[in-house]
């Protein structure tokens, strides 16, 4: 009884939680070689109060020179927050 309780409870706060429509803009290069783009998505959250936690996106981009065969590499993603 406790073990189904336990996951009721479980189901239920994980599908008010969830995080929805996630949006990458067009990427584009800037000027110093520079992939800009932005993500977003609906029902994030953030508390300003400790713990002071968040959600957020697992996110990486990999890229080779086209005109050789080397290997996939993976670029340093730098955060700007809006």
């Amino acid at each position: 009884m406790i073990k189904n309780i336990l996951l009721l409870t479980t189901l239920l706060i994980s599908y008010s939680l969830k995080s929805n429509n996630l949006r990458i803009s067009t990427p584009t290069l800037d000027g110093n070689n520079r992939l800009v783009f932005t993500v977003s998505w609906d029902n994030s959250w953030f508390t300003n109060s400790a713990p002071n936690n968040w959600d957020g996106v697992y996110l990486f981009v990999k890229y080779r020179d086209c005109a050789s065969t080397n290997a996939w590499q993976h670029a340093i993603i730098l955060l700007n927050p809006l």
